[in-house]
């Protein structure tokens, strides 16, 4: 960022904190003003587990970081950009939200509650000039799939199953919807989960 004549500061965090979330939004508030655009992008894909034989703290821990995490941010952030006139919320969801993946509760549930959040945030916050959406994105080439894939690659048959372009996406394909949402080019979408699958 700063390299292309922007302003940056990286802040080390954990978002299922309310201490820590505290203390970064004070700290771009200090250095950079007041946020018009917050992306809530801090997501883990957690145990992988049919729902009874996940443990509890496999479960509350991506409910943490992926639903308490979005929460903490929008709860900190939307004052100050309710007092700047309005701003452009970006909430990381997933198709997982939406359908359902075997083993996959915890990731599912939290990412499900990510779509709630958007829209019960973009319905009261809307008079405040303040859009709220989502990204929910299919299967996308990331150090988390790989993970998830044990460091194997995509396998043919998989990807074909999930995808009707035949390949994975790329993070720069949502990095695009991102700063879609970011901009005034999206000023009349809000609440929406916009699924990049």
């Amino acid at each position: 960022v700063r390299n292309a004549g922007g302003e940056a500061i990286a802040l080390g965090a954990d978002v299922a904190k309310s201490e820590d979330v505290q203390r970064m939004v004070a700290a771009t508030l200090e250095r950079l003003g007041p946020p018009n655009v917050l992306y809530n992008n801090a997501g883990i894909e957690g145990e992988s587990d049919f729902l009874a034989e996940m443990t509890e703290a496999a479960f509350d821990k991506v409910i943490a970081i992926n639903l308490r995490g979005v929460f903490l941010g929008m709860k900190y952030v939307l004052p100050h950009m309710v007092k700047l006139g309005g701003g452009s919320v970006i909430n990381q969801a997933s198709i997982a939200g939406m359908i359902a993946i075997r083993g996959g509760a915890a990731y599912a549930a939290s990412k499900a509650g990510v779509i709630a959040l958007t829209r019960v945030a973009a319905l009261e916050y809307g008079r405040y000039n303040i859009r709220v959406n989502c990204i929910c994105p299919g299967a996308i080439e990331t150090p988390m799939a790989e993970r998830v894939r044990k460091g194997e690659p995509p396998r043919p048959a998989a990807v074909k199953r999930i995808s009707v372009f035949g390949r994975m996406g790329l993070p720069e394909e949502i990095a695009k919807v991102a700063l879609f949402l970011a901009s005034d080019d999206s000023s009349f979408a809000t609440g929406a989960p916009f699924v990049i699958d």
